[in-house]
């Protein structure tokens, strides 16, 4: 419900561009427990890497964009 909040963990918890954490952000959709699904993850990861919007180089493996290393 907060997307100020959101966006700015998304730059500090996996070094996203406020661009990047903005375009994560409207990807995202979390359900009843807050969970987001491994795969569309993975897809906007894939995304920000195709677009340029993160270099290969700079954006984490999936298992280490969750929070905890956690995995739903």
């Amino acid at each position: 419900d907060n997307r100020a909040w959101t966006i700015e963990k998304l730059q500090s918890f996996s070094n996203f561009s406020p661009e990047a954490a903005r375009v994560v952000y409207r990807q995202l959709s979390f359900g009843a427990s807050g969970r987001v699904d491994p795969e569309v993850l993975e897809n906007i990861r894939k995304f920000l890497i195709e677009f340029n919007i993160v270099s290969k180089e700079r954006i984490p493996p999936l298992s280490q964009l969750y929070v905890g290393g956690l995995a739903p």
